[in-house]
């Protein structure tokens, strides 16, 4: 009875470590200097970059100005905006990536 147990307890902790080192799929991630408020240089190209799944789609969008890319086979990614003109109206910053979204006012 005790060698079915010791079984039954190593077959447990089988799946129970098959289910915690399954890869879960990757979120769309800005960088951390993104957040809500933030204010960024007019004139100047815009890097926004992040993380997503390993060549996930990611659009960028800030007003009208958009920007696409593609991550990389480690799942980093960056887009550039073009140079935004001065602006005192508030506008957010929408990142798309496959089924994530991600949006700083």
């Amino acid at each position: 009875m005790n060698q079915l147990l010791s079984i039954a307890l190593f077959g447990f902790y089988f799946i129970l470590l098959a289910l915690v080192t399954v890869p879960t799929k990757a979120a769309l991630r800005p960088g951390s200097v993104f957040t809500d408020n933030m204010v960024l240089q007019r004139g100047q190209r815009v890097p926004v970059w992040g993380t997503a799944d390993p060549k996930a789609e990611i659009e960028v969008q800030l007003g009208e100005t958009r920007a696409k890319c593609t991550a990389d086979s480690a799942g980093r990614w960056m887009a550039v905006l073009e140079p935004l003109a001065a602006s005192i109206v508030p506008r957010s910053l929408e990142i798309r990536g496959g089924h994530d979204q991600v949006e700083f006012a």
